[in-house]
């Protein structure tokens, strides 16, 4: 009977340890820690100034997908940076030749 409630204490105790410690680890070693994204009117907005009419921002592996109409009325699709507002994203899998 004392072996198997010290058994179960220790499980118990090592579990607690254990959950803390993983609950505590914001900061993991290969984690990029990133900008914070702007609100969405603003990124419409820049766009706007840019002579694009916004349709529909989309998140997409770390970048926006904007779906607007360039100044002629031509539809295009374009990656969009969400922490600068500008086009020209490469987002978090980003493709390397190397």
């Amino acid at each position: 009977m004392k072996t198997s409630l010290t058994l179960t204490l220790s499980t118990v105790t090592l579990s607690a340890v254990a959950t803390y410690a993983v609950a505590s680890n914001d900061n993991f070693r290969n984690q990029i820690v990133r900008d914070p994204w702007l609100p969405k009117q603003q990124i419409e907005a820049q766009l706007n100034k840019t002579g694009y009419r916004v349709h529909r921002l989309k998140a997409d592996d770390g970048c926006l997908e904007a779906y607007v109409s360039d100044q002629e009325g031509a539809r295009v699709e374009l990656y969009v940076d969400p922490t600068t507002g500008m086009p020209g994203c490469r987002g978090k899998y980003s493709d390397r030749d190397d």
